[in-house]
């Protein structure tokens, strides 16, 4: 993602400008678009301005499902989280319309700036309307007019989470990514692909078994979400399978294998991170000492 790019059409008054309230559901995204005075406008999107400025010398990776690095900057494409075209399509500029009993369920914002390829969405989590009043809520709108900012009510307090460019989504704050987002959808549905690959090469004995346990674990399907995004070539991760011995009597894995078959043999839970890290080949020798080593990456 190119930031200074980014910069440059938060910048540009003359881009059309747009503040949607948004209400996350088990089954759907409503959003609200009060209107919104300049002096405002000016105040959210110069906060962004100053966050991105903060960090542009950080070092941009690929996001990682399993956890964030310090230092860095996290982009995933848009189609990574599955159902961004249902937030999108939430967004309604007519829809100006604040429902008071309503308003305590609103769990982002999303600022708006320009269209077609010079257009910036900047994403807020709001966390603070639940503790709040009802009626202290409403002070800040006078009818669908946002008159004004309170930080201890929008919790507006010069970050950002998430901003999306063309097709990219750079994502300041790692949890927000799944909080705005409905992205353990696509964890499901990557991991699974994951599964298919690994039984596919016939080296896990009690396959179903396996494939049930790793299912059923949310902290796994990361993982294996995010074997998917790596170049691990897992439908031959297991055909070199002396050097598989080899790793679990170095590791002194709890593995057993069926050494007639060339397979391992899955008995329990215990055993599932080992067995995805010789998928990934994540054990290592050292070059110059050769000294065991884990890339615990996962």
């Amino acid at each position: 993602m190119n930031l200074n790019e980014v910069i440059d059409i938060l910048r540009d008054k003359n881009n059309s400008r747009e503040l949607y309230f948004c209400e996350k559901n088990r089954d759907s995204y409503i959003s609200v678009c009060p209107e919104v005075s300049e002096d405002i406008f000016d105040m959210l999107i110069g906060f962004s301005i100053d966050t991105i400025n903060k960090r542009m010398e950080e070092e941009l990776i690929q996001y990682n499902p399993i956890g964030y690095r310090e230092g860095t900057l996290e982009v995933c494409n848009t189609d990574y989280v599955g159902n961004f075209e249902e937030v999108i399509n939430s967004f309604d500029p007519g829809n100006i319309d604040i429902k008071e009993e309503e308003i305590d369920k609103f769990a982002f914002y999303c600022i708006n700036i320009g269209s077609g390829e010079k257009n910036v969405k900047l994403f807020r989590r709001l966390t603070k309307f639940k503790k709040l009043s009802t009626k202290g809520i409403l002070g800040i709108f006078q009818g669908n007019q946002l008159n004004r900012i309170d930080d201890k009510i929008l919790g507006v307090d010069g970050d950002i989470d998430l901003v999306i460019y063309k097709n990219e989504i750079l994502v300041l704050k790692h949890i927000s990514l799944e909080r705005i987002f409905k992205v353990e959808e696509q964890y499901e549905k990557k991991s699974k692909e994951t599964m298919d690959y690994l039984r596919n090469t016939g080296k896990i004995k009690n396959f179903d078994a396996f494939e049930e346990d790793c299912m059923n674990d949310s902290n796994i399907r990361k993982i294996l979400t995010k074997m998917q995004n790596e170049n691990n070539n897992l439908e031959r991760c297991f055909d070199n399978f002396d050097n598989i011995v080899e790793t679990i009597d170095i590791f002194q894995l709890p593995i057993n294998i069926n050494e007639e078959e060339k397979s391992i043999i899955y008995e329990d839970k215990t055993q599932i991170r080992d067995i995805l890290r010789l998928a990934r080949d994540s054990y290592y020798k050292s070059i110059i000492q050769e000294k065991p080593g884990i890339d615990n990456k996962i």
